[in-house]
């Protein structure tokens, strides 16, 4: 009888998934990517001596916290493109408008643009989008989205009418560009709610191109219009959307109701249902606790957030997006605020 030889296990089946007689299998761990998270963060409770904002990153792996800045001078907003190693970020001191500085891996400044520029992303090597300050500070002087070149030069990308506010964009390279819209009441300048918008990635490029930008009307509105949607954040593929989004907190105090900060997922397909990521339906967190700037890992398994009280502390969360029960909190200790997660 001719010798019949088994074909050998292929590399998704060999190890684990296939034990061995007398192998006990490992487990197969799940680990995120080893890519630095990037935020910004402020003490507020007098530990650090100086308290102003700077510019941290933490290895998810470990928790392992790294101090990129620390001086007298607020930084705010870090952006790393995928793949890359410069981080641009918005910079200020005193009453002077912001601009922006280019860093290398180790934080120091390669380069100093003087554009008063808040909440920084990169667009390419060579261009940056961001929410253009005025001379009198405020969300009533960030109107719109500008794109930034290496030496300064601004082109208008949106073009808001009055009492209409971009802020929080987020940008791939195929799927386009999304802010947070917000509107104000043209009377007693009143929030009246936000929602999150969108342009093409050929839109933005035309905009920039020809110096027309794109008027907020023009933009696609993504999810429903009567919500409080903000901080949106794109997926890896460009498929999928994580932002926050408000929700009625199950708990209550004196003052109350209270709406709840929750981070979801949207898809661009219409068709496919928003879920929670966090979920407070039951009560189990405390009025006021929010949950706040997601960001998805380089893969798109997971996500990280804050989560902790405006104007106080905020920790830093991360989870599996498929496994809720690797939920962990990845920096824990309440010394200081922290957000503008950049993975």
């Amino acid at each position: 009888m001719p010798l019949v030889r088994k074909p050998a296990p292929s590399v998704l089946t060999r190890g684990a998934l296939t034990p061995q007689p007398g192998r006990v299998p490992r487990p197969v761990l799940s680990l995120p990517p080893s890519r630095e998270i990037l935020f910004w963060s402020s003490c507020h409770d007098g530990t650090d001596p100086n308290s102003l904002e700077d510019l941290f990153g933490v290895m998810p792996r470990t928790g392992v916290v790294r101090r990129i800045t620390d001086d007298a001078v607020s930084d705010r907003d870090p952006d790393r493109p995928p793949g890359g190693r410069r981080i641009v970020s918005m910079r200020a001191s005193g009453v002077d408008l912001p601009y922006l500085t280019v860093r290398d891996s180790a934080g120091t400044v390669v380069r100093t643009i003087a554009v008063a520029g808040t909440e920084p992303i990169w667009m390419d090597r060579y261009r940056i989008l961001a929410c253009l300050a005025g001379e009198t500070g405020g969300l009533q002087d960030r109107a719109d989205i500008v794109g930034i070149g290496m030496t300064g030069q601004i082109r208008y990308v949106t073009s808001a009418l009055p009492n209409e506010f971009l802020n929080n964009p987020a940008w791939h390279p195929t799927a386009g560009l999304i802010a947070t819209l917000s509107t104000l009441d043209p009377v007693n300048q009143w929030p009246l709610g936000s929602q999150i918008v969108g342009a093409s990635a050929a839109a933005v490029t035309t905009a920039i191109t020809t110096g027309i930008p794109i008027p907020v009307s023009a933009m696609t509105r993504i999810g429903a219009a009567d919500t409080w949607n903000r901080s949106p954040s794109w997926s890896p593929d460009g498929v999928t959307i994580a932002y926050v989004t408000p929700r009625l907190c199950a708990t209550s105090q004196t003052g109350g109701p209270f709406m709840q900060p929750e981070i979801a997922i949207m898809s661009t397909d219409p068709h496919v249902h928003p879920r929670l990521i966090t979920d407070d339906s039951a009560g189990c967190y405390e009025d006021g606790l929010t949950d706040d700037s997601p960001v998805f890992s380089p893969d798109g398994e997971w996500l990280a957030w804050c989560r902790g009280y405006e104007d106080g502390y905020a920790q830093i969360v991360l989870q599996k997006l498929s496994n809720p029960s690797t939920r962990r909190v990845l920096v824990a200790d309440t010394h200081r605020f922290r957000a503008g997660l950049c993975w």
